[in-house]
């Protein structure tokens, strides 16, 4: 299957299976590429993914395990950058009081209305954490998802804008 045969089927997959509509996700491709660009920040990036990682496929050495050239699909599913920095803009100020207001070397920014996922800026490494709660584990119990470089407040503020859209996190 052609990889402009793929983001067809990914858009219609979209449409079916979440209701979003070429104005909320655009699906390009480009080479072996396909880019879905998320312009509505009440879409979560995670459901995006779950429905376009269904089209990537690559092969791998199964020795080196390095990728093999051709035949590569690989799904890239981002928010669109403009986006972001303009919505990140409503919060540089309140996460610049929240981080240089206290000496703490972790500062929690933002946290999911179910609590099971947080935003804790590291001061140590300069990075946002995010933490989310493992199924089965205690309630309590959370694991490191990821980190995003977050070296001044700019970076901060566009880390925690996709935050809140993907973990529909809130700033406390």
């Amino acid at each position: 299957m052609l990889n402009k045969d793929k983001a067809k089927l990914i858009r219609k997959e979209l449409k079916e299976e979440l209701g979003l509509t070429s104005r909320q996700v655009s699906v390009r491709t480009s080479g072996s590429a396909i880019r879905c660009e998320i312009k509505d920040l009440n879409v979560s990036k995670r459901e995006v993914e779950e429905v376009a990682n269904k089209q990537e496929h690559y092969r791998k050495d199964f020795a080196t395990g390095e990728i093999l050239l051709g035949g590569n699909t690989f799904i890239n599913v981002v928010y669109n950058w403009n986006i972001v920095k303009e919505e990140s803009q409503k919060y540089k100020e309140l996460i610049e009081k929240k981080v240089n207001g206290t000496d703490s070397n972790h500062i929690k920014l933002a946290e999911s209305k179910d609590g099971k996922a947080e935003a804790i800026y590291n001061r140590d490494f300069d990075q946002i954490e995010t933490w989310v709660s493992v199924p089965g584990r205690d309630e309590d119990w959370k694991s490191m998802s990821k980190r995003y470089l977050a070296s001044n407040i700019d970076n901060m503020a566009q880390v925690i804008v996709e935050l809140m859209a993907n973990y529909k996190m809130e700033i406390i």
